[in-house]
Formats: C-alpha cells, sequence, structure tokens
C-alpha cells in the first residue's frame, strides 16, 4: 500500500510471479499479469527454464514462499521510459543491482521492532508462532540496510508516503535521469 500510494502515476509496480502458502499451509499459485506457462510453480519445468534462460530479472525465497521478477517485462518499461518499482527483499535487491548498478534502494522500516510484532498481531491473520518467525526473520533482513540508498521509517504513513514521494522525485530530478527524459536537450 504504501509504495503504490507513493510513486502513481509517476512510476508502476512490478508485477511479480509467486508462489504463496496460505494460512492453512496449502499452495496458491499466482501469475499476476505474466502469461508463461507454470511460472509461477517453483518447481515446474516452466519457472524452472525461465530462471535457466535468465527471464526473472530477480527470484528469491522469502518466507518460504517462492517470488521473481520478469526481467523481460522490466527492460519493456524501461525501454519505454517508464519508471519502475519493485518491491523485493534484500537478496532480490542485490540480484537487481548486478544487473543495474544505478538502480536506487529504498529500506522501509518500522520505528521498532516491537512495533512490527504490534502492528502483524493486530492483523489477526497469522498465528503466534508465524508472527515470532516473521519478526525474527524481519530482524535478520534489518542487517542488510546499510546495501540500500535510502531508508524510510514507516511510522505513520503518511509520512513514510510523503518520504517516498520526495525519494521518487528527487532520482527523477538526477540530471542523467532528466537528460534521459528529453533528448531534446
Amino acid at each position: 500500500a504504501l509504495a503504490a500510494a507513493a510513486v502513481a502515476p509517476a512510476a508502476i509496480a512490478a508485477p511479480t510471479c509467486f508462489t504463496v502458502y496460505d494460512r492453512q499451509g496449502e499452495i496458491v499459485y499466482r501469475d499476476v499479469a505474466l502469461p508463461f506457462e507454470g511460472a509461477a510453480d517453483p518447481g515446474s519445468p516452466g519457472r524452472t527454464a525461465m530462471r535457466e534462460r535468465g527471464e526473472f530479472l530477480e527470484c528469491a525465497e522469502v518466507h518460504g514462499n517462492h517470488y521473481g521478477t520478469s526481467r523481460v517485462w522490466i527492460e519493456r518499461q524501461m525501454a519505454a521510459g517508464q519508471d519502475i518499482l519493485l518491491e523485493i527483499d534484500w537478496q532480490g535487491a542485490q540480484q537487481v543491482r548486478k544487473v543495474f548498478p544505478g538502480c536506487v534502494g529504498i529500506f522501509i522500516l518500522p520505528p521498532s521492532v516491537e512495533e512490527l510484532g504490534r502492528r502483524l498481531t493486530g492483523r489477526g491473520q497469522d498465528s503466534a508462532g508465524i508472527i515470532a518467525r516473521r519478526v525474527a526473520a524481519a530482524v535478520d533482513e534489518m542487517r542488510h540496510v546499510r546495501e540500500f540508498d535510502y531508508v524510510i521509517i514507516n511510522n505513520k504513513l503518511s509520512e513514510a508516503i510523503e518520504d517516498l514521494q520526495t525519494v521518487v522525485r528527487s532520482v527523477r530530478l538526477r540530471t542523467a535521469s532528466q537528460l534521459d527524459r528529453h533528448h531534446a536537450l
């Protein structure tokens, strides 16, 4: 919600191909806006072949779920001059930086680990055990914060949205970005 609200219409969020487990542990396969047969199943020939052909810009396992971003989709959007937002974890960000070293990384943090636990509990969607695992994983992920260019503390949603909009705007105003967009200059 934060990312989509903050960047529209200046940028678009990239669709993600993913495998997700529901609350009962059943696998839910989804292919969001990607027309690749079998791409969402991490063990399927379709997804394996896509990975081997380099069709994923990034792919990773996060909290037991498998995610990936279509390289073809990203390249098409970039060729059209579109700014793109990827909602990915540090593993995916490391992979993206290898392909696009000039990309901008933004790490969004909760105001505290305790507050993260309260927010997850307040959703009422997960058991205490799952929440404890997610909080522990978040603490581990936070160790990668220094790999990113910007950090936004999501204390109050409206302020975090404003902060993200500010980062997106500042990146768009960089000399190289402006000259890429305005070839006549």
